[in-house]
């Protein structure tokens, strides 16, 4: 595979290829594995697409903060008040800010990241752009990477700006930045 946009198609495939039982199930273990990583009560996570793992059950165990991307590609996290979303110009679910206020990002210790694909090495390999790169490019967090074994490549292509995470849960396996 040449490029970032071969392999993104590449594993929107193997995404597809995974039924909806699947990635419940799978979803359900890394869950799991999860809960044995995080030893806090609050994290940063997201609201999860179709293909995309689960993370949804963690707000019985967790209070989490949710993304909202803004303009020049950046992000800033929101509690959510009654678990009230509303959707972005890309389809994602984003909490309604109405009335909110940032959360000090100062106060978290780890972040639930999405990936569409991943490799060994804890290389992520994202939609392409670039709004989780660019914040975890400025926090100090533990970065945990959340994807099914069939998103794994050989090798990620990667860029000067693109963050290796310290740790990609699947199914399968907990994979740790070596």
């Amino acid at each position: 595979m040449d490029t970032k946009n071969i392999q993104r198609t590449y594993c929107k495939e193997k995404l597809e290829s995974l039924s909806i039982r699947e990635k419940e199930e799978y979803s359900d273990i890394i869950l799991s594995r999860l809960r044995n990583i995080i030893n806090d009560d609050k994290l940063l996570s997201y609201y999860p697409t179709d293909n995309e793992v689960n993370v949804l059950a963690l707000n019985k165990d967790y209070t989490i903060a949710y993304p909202v991307c803004e303009k020049d590609y950046q992000m800033s996290f929101y509690i959510p008040e009654n678990n009230k979303f509303i959707t972005d110009k890309y389809g994602i679910h984003e909490p309604d800010i109405k009335g909110l206020n940032k959360e000090d990002i100062s106060k978290y210790k780890y972040i639930i990241v999405p990936l569409l694909g991943f490799d060994e090495k804890c290389q992520r390999l994202g939609h392409g752009a670039g709004y989780y790169d660019r914040f975890l490019d400025k926090y100090d967090l533990i970065k945990i990477g959340v994807g099914f074994e069939v998103q794994k490549l050989d090798k990620v292509i990667t860029e000067t700006n693109d963050i290796t995470l310290d740790y990609i849960v699947t199914e399968d396996k907990i994979y740790k930045k070596k």
